[in-house]
């Protein structure tokens, strides 16, 4: 499924190798071109013959191609459909798939037409977006080709699927500035551009989709949504931002994914990206279904060290209605205390206290309490909160200091 998702570029891949030996055969042909167009023989069939004749020379100068096409143009058909065994192009394909752009200005300004499509249903906008030649693709759009922007390959693919696979942000934003429709599927598979950018794993590019309206729940033929890629991928930064938007997890979990599976190698569950982006419906689904409310991480934070340290008072709520162990430590000692401590929260640090928590909880590493971190952050409302909660001012941590060393030393002492 995954592997298939991430090599949707494979087969224009393999015909741009094609359009850059095409392309060599062309511009290695700058004199014979040139001395054709001196003695008025030149025209399309003639250039057809003189390519065939010569379908194997190698080492392209791109500057003869470039000055050739130059000299042509006045007689040169530039939208003439050359016809090859393995396709069918323009010369505006072959200038695009290689990123000639000399070539490309040259054959523009002769009268391109930039929305013609090769054997394979690709216009040169396609071939760009794959290149990821953000001049070529600005080159293009500008000559008109934002006619073709949602027009589709032999795969039913758009340009813009392609800028999301290869992770092409700028060109992404391009393409949807130009009408792009951000929500389109592929007409072979289903898959729409938050597919292909969860396989990619530009978390940047896919958060930017879901800001401008990707819709986070489409599945594609197979019945597959993006959240179940992002979970097969093992991506648990895609899985939480996906969450955080309120991807359905019933989806994951009807597909037979475990509900206590490791998603990374990091060992962060389903709970755990919920709890990281607050998405509630997700936590009740996950905890309803047995999802462990303790489990930790490789760091050996739980649920509720993230949902503290994100500030997500809701998730928080949630995870000690259910059982969440309050004062569960990390591999060195913090409890989630002493992470709402450390991010300056006040309402996270009272939800905590209220619910029983240790305000005097030593990390096992360094021995400072909660209050330590809240001298170093200078959060003069959080360290009242936690000494009217019965924080020892005089507790040491390893190193003997106190609170007030603390404060001294960043300058807190107000």
């Amino acid at each position: 499924m995954l592997s298939n998702l991430e090599n949707i570029s494979y087969n224009l891949i393999l015909q741009q190798k094609t359009y850059h030996k095409l392309l060599g055969q062309f511009i290695s042909l700058g004199e014979t071109l040139t001395d054709a167009n001196d003695h008025k023989g030149l025209n399309s069939d003639t250039v057809t013959r003189i390519l065939s004749v010569k379908f194997r020379m190698q080492q392209p100068d791109l500057h003869t191609g470039w000055r050739a096409a130059t000299n042509i143009k006045s007689r040169l058909d530039v939208n003439y459909i050359f016809k090859f065994d393995l396709l069918s192009c323009t010369l505006a394909h072959l200038a695009v798939a290689n990123g000639s752009y000399k070539l490309l200005k040259a054959l523009l300004g002769a009268g391109a037409d930039v929305n013609t499509k090769d054997t394979h249903g690709n216009t040169p906008l396609h071939l760009a977006v794959v290149s990821g030649n953000v001049k070529v693709v600005s080159a293009l759009l500008k000559a008109g080709a934002d006619k073709s922007i949602n027009t589709e390959d032999e795969d039913g693919k758009i340009p813009l699927h392609y800028a999301a696979a290869n992770g092409s942000l700028k060109i992404l934003k391009y393409l949807l500035k130009k009408g792009a429709g951000i929500n389109t599927a592929e007409r072979k598979n289903g898959r729409t551009a938050v597919h292909y950018a969860v396989a990619n794993g530009s978390l940047e590019l896919l958060q930017y989709l879901l800001e401008n309206g990707a819709e986070v729940n489409v599945k594609d033929k197979n019945e597959i949504s993006p959240l179940q890629y992002a979970v097969a991928k093992g991506d648990a930064n895609v899985v939480s931002a996906l969450l955080k938007v309120g991807a359905d997890v019933n989806a994951v979990l009807q597909a037979g994914v475990d509900v206590n599976a490791v998603l990374d190698k990091y060992n962060h569950t389903l709970l755990h990206c919920a709890a990281i982006s607050g998405n509630i419906e997700a936590m009740h689904v996950l905890l309803a279904k047995g999802a462990g409310i303790n489990a930790q991480d490789e760091n050996g934070r739980t649920p509720l060290h993230y949902a503290a340290s994100s500030g997500n008072i809701e998730a928080m709520h949630v995870l000690l209605a259910k059982g969440a162990g309050i004062n569960a430590q990390d591999e060195n000692g913090r409890t989630p205390l002493h992470y709402a401590a450390v991010s300056g929260n006040l309402e996270v640090v009272n939800a905590l206290l209220q619910a029983g928590a240790d305000v005097n909880a030593a990390e096992s590493k360094n021995g400072r309490t909660p209050l330590h971190y809240a001298a170093v952050s200078g959060n003069l409302e959080v360290v009242n909160a936690l000494l009217a909660a019965g924080a020892d001012v005089n507790a040491q941590d390893k190193n003997e200091r106190t609170t007030l060393h603390y404060a001294a030393i960043n300058g807190n002492l107000e």
